[in-house]
């Protein structure tokens, strides 16, 4: 494990370490069984705790920036925003680190439309998704569908 990942493990120490060495991983819990078994890295886990605080440390300014992705499953022609709420329960008992404990929490994708509206947007939508082309991004700079062809470019409604 790079040192620098069990070194913020160290400063953030939320509950078990992180380890030297892991046999498996995955993000999907029907990937777990299996030999050896898989560690499941879900929020809460150590080692996706210390990369995700590691990467927010040093790149906090360009996330905030935000990212275009295009779903090719999606015949819309109309931008949607992709936000996710985290919903968490806490008791009463104070953690190792001095905060409440967290006894549930889960994520929850939502897709806000361009008239406010919002839309269930599944389990984890961002994995049907992919990061947008140049020519895509000149297109939706000029206003135009970037599924069109640039000599005949029609503008968005």
């Amino acid at each position: 494990m790079p040192g620098v990942l069990k070194e913020r493990d160290r400063l953030i120490r939320r509950g078990d370490p992180v380890l030297d060495r892991y046999a498996r991983v995955t993000f999907e819990k029907p990937l777990i069984a299996g030999q050896p078994q898989a560690e499941l890295l879900a929020p809460g886990h150590p080692l996706l705790d210390a990369v995700v605080d590691l990467v927010l440390e040093r790149f906090q300014p360009l996330l905030g920036q935000g990212a275009v992705l295009v779903d090719e499953t999606d015949e819309s022609l109309k931008p949607r925003l992709l936000v996710y709420l985290e919903h968490a329960i806490r008791d009463g008992r104070i953690g190792r680190t001095g905060e409440p404990r967290v006894i549930s929490q889960r994520l929850q994708f939502i897709y806000l439309k361009e008239d406010g509206s919002a839309v269930d947007g599944g389990f984890a939508p961002y994995l049907d998704c992919r990061p947008i082309k140049a020519e895509e991004r000149s297109a939706i700079a000029e206003g135009c569908d970037p599924r069109l062809r640039r000599r005949s470019c029609a503008p968005l409604s």
